[in-house]
């Protein structure tokens, strides 16, 4: 097909909306719509291509491919040698060693399944992967693996069968879309047969079956309905936007709108969209898409406290300037065979190969050798080691979802499901911190426990709850957890303790502290008003012991494990990188960061402290004290022989719950002289 200048003028919106978004620039909260744009113009262009090749019986899987490399895979290799030696000078041997797997998934274009694959809960969050936009190159690689050959098996079709073929295809896709986003959101965001309707959109238009509008009048009209419909999603559609699904049919929709008037090549829509500026931009769209994210992350992580401005500036400067570069020097020369060898097939095929062999055995070796923790000086890698071991191992250990115990996330403990009795622990996400430390000291015993734990969700029975860093169907899920596990100890008698885990004073005072004074909770009786903060702490307390009542009325041995001191401006992982950069002072971080007043601790949880006397004194429950551990009257310290026992400035690291392991004696105690009393 001819050159159209419009299609630049597309990509440009496409391209800058996204980089807009993920830079988070006001007013482009939708900007992600910028990757469905592109998917459809992929469509369009690249059956457009196939289709005429097809019918003039020159089609050629080797050219196809051939030109595709030419096109895609020099800026990449370019990109990814950069990207390869920041992340190597700046990024933790964790996030490294992730680097290293999804270097490896996005050379084989898988890395829209790696990403689906480590999607939930723990996955790390997206600002910490310099790959993660490969995820559209590979949706859209598997479209050009997949495509062709469809498209050569239907040589013979008429271009009215091709249209009904593909409709078939791309009502299939996106009806299965609309169904299953609800259920796994992930899926239908990552996987190729739930974005393929997008590229087979611009299929239908490559087919010509559809008649060109030959009336100016119309066609601006029908152009002017294709930019609104592009642009007005990237203004108001947001995080909370059920998207992709029926929602991304608007800006796919008025991509073909444009595509579709722009093929007369007249109106003021296409006049504005082929002018110098748009189609300049359009033409680096590859190189910007490519360069700006892992530029931005990198930066971003080497300034955990934020970017500001003027940094997001730079790093906008950064990406055109790289683009700009890449574009003149490697991927129009390339593109055009202005490179020696670049137009012999067999070299571009065999040097792609071993190229691409080469990514995956570097990234095979970041990922086995744990991200080359030896980059680090022993302190820094400590704290490093620290900020990525929150949680441990994690097998064994299931969502809400699952069909065992419904609506409850739970982790096993060696086997309490097929035991005659277990310990359930439940808590929040400092029960999840806990379990390694609980599995230390009941290692080699023949006791087991069920850990039911859920981050943000308060152990107490009867409440609502508002978290601002939560979804309402997370919140809903909170309570559904609580009811689940009553009715679980209601229900399976061979449960021989509960023990209680909770950040008790985010759940009393509402907001956390110090670094994360910024996440805020409300919580309030089941079905009921919100109540004011004051309010909120008393009723919390109350709730609370009734929760213990309600447990002692079921004849269960409870305990309840104390909160452990909160160390206001403390994050391993932040500490770690600042060290790692050099910005920070080892001892000098180390003195003001990892030390916390009694005072202060005391003061943020007196309330529950008050309560927990309580707890003693009315014989509810034995509190698993865990201060002892970490302060002294005056001062409390997170460090235990040079070595940080916290995660972040409220949980114990895995590390660290091994080394306070011993605050659960009195549980193992307990089930010792249970086991004694049984057999006697």
């Amino acid at each position: 097909m001819n050159y159209r200048a419009d299609i630049d003028g597309i990509r440009a919106i496409a391209v800058s909306t996204v980089i807009l978004f993920h830079f988070g620039i006001g007013g482009f909260s939708g900007g992600f719509v910028g990757v469905d744009v592109f998917f459809v113009l992929s469509g369009y262009l690249i059956s457009s291509i196939i289709f005429d090749q097809l019918e003039q019986k020159r089609f050629s899987f080797s050219n196809f491919y051939f030109r595709r490399i030419r096109r895609l895979f020099p800026v990449y290799i370019v990109v990814m040698l950069v990207t390869l030696a920041l992340a190597y000078a700046f990024m933790l041997p964790r996030e490294f060693r992730e680097f290293g797997q999804s270097l490896v998934a996005s050379t084989a274009y898988l890395s829209n399944v790696l990403f689906y694959m480590e999607a939930g809960y723990f996955d790390t969050a997206s600002h910490l992967k310099p790959l993660l936009h490969t995820w559209s190159l590979s949706v859209e690689e598997q479209f050009y693996v997949v495509f062709p050959f469809v498209a050569w098996a239907c040589a013979r079709f008429s271009r009215k069968q091709l249209f009904t073929l593909f409709g078939v295809f791309t009502l299939a896709s996106l009806i299965a879309a609309a169904l299953y986003i609800e259920h796994d959101n992930s899926a239908v965001f990552y996987l190729y047969p739930f974005r393929a309707w997008e590229m087979f959109l611009g299929t239908l238009l490559a087919t010509r079956v559809i008649p060109t509008i030959s009336s100016p009048k119309w066609n601006n009209l029908v152009a002017i309905a294709g930019l609104a419909l592009v642009i007005l999603p990237t203004l108001f559609y947001t995080d909370h936007t059920l998207f992709p699904g029926l929602s991304a049919f608007v800006p796919c929709f008025g991509t073909i709108l444009l595509l579709h008037s722009g093929s007369a090549q007249n109106g003021w829509v296409y006049q504005l969209l082929s002018t110098k500026a748009p189609v300049f931009i359009g033409k680096l769209s590859y190189s910007l898409y490519l360069w700006h994210w892992p530029l931005y992350v990198l930066l971003a992580y080497i300034r955990p406290e934020g970017l500001s401005a003027m940094e997001i500036a730079l790093v906008m400067a950064a990406t055109f300037t790289a683009s700009l570069a890449c574009y003149h020097w490697v991927e129009a020369p390339f593109r055009h065979g202005r490179v020696p060898f670049s137009n012999n097939k067999l070299v571009v095929f065999g040097m792609t190969a071993v190229i691409s062999g080469i990514f995956v055995f570097a990234g095979y070796g970041i990922h086995k050798t744990n991200g080359l923790p030896q980059r680090l000086d022993t302190k820094t890698a400590a704290f490093a080691e620290a900020g990525g071991d929150l949680f441990g191992d994690l097998s064994g250990c299931e969502e809400e979802d699952n069909t065992l115990l419904p609506g409850i996330g739970y982790c096993k403990i060696g086997q309490p499901l097929q035991s005659d009795s277990y310990t359930l622990i439940w808590g929040d996400s400092h029960g999840g911190a806990y379990k390694r430390g609980f599995t230390h000291l009941i290692d080699g015993t023949d006791n087991h426990a069920l850990l039911a734990w859920t981050g943000g969700c308060p152990t107490v029975f009867g409440i609502d709850k508002d978290e601002s860093v939560s979804s309402r169907a997370i919140d809903a899920r909170c309570k559904t957890r609580n009811r689940a596990v009553l009715e679980l100890l209601q229900n399976d008698k061979r449960i021989n303790a509960v023990i209680l885990v909770g950040r008790w004073s985010y759940y009393i005072n509402g907001e956390g502290v110090g670094v994360d004074l910024h996440n805020k909770i409300a919580v309030w009786p089941e079905n009921s008003e919100q109540l004011s903060k004051e309010a909120q702490a008393d009723f919390f307390v109350n709730t609370f012991m009734n929760t213990l009542t309600t447990l002692k009325s079921l004849d269960v041995t409870t305990f309840v494990v104390e909160q452990p001191p909160e160390f206001e401006q403390y994050i391993a992982r932040t500490l770690a990188i600042n060290l790692m950069n050099g910005s920070s002072n080892l001892e000098e971080s180390i003195n003001k960061l990892t030390q916390q007043s009694y005072s202060k601790v005391e003061a943020r949880q007196g309330k529950m402290q008050q309560a927990l006397a309580r707890v003693e004194s009315e014989n509810l429950a034995t509190v698993l004290r865990t201060h002892p551990y970490f302060c002294s009257d005056e001062i409390c310290s997170l460090m235990r022989d040079d070595k940080p026992l916290y995660f972040d400035n409220n949980h114990v690291s895995s590390y660290g719950a091994v080394q306070i392991s011993e605050m659960f004696s009195p549980v193992l105690n307990y089930l010792n002289t249970q086991a004694s009393a049984e057999k006697n």
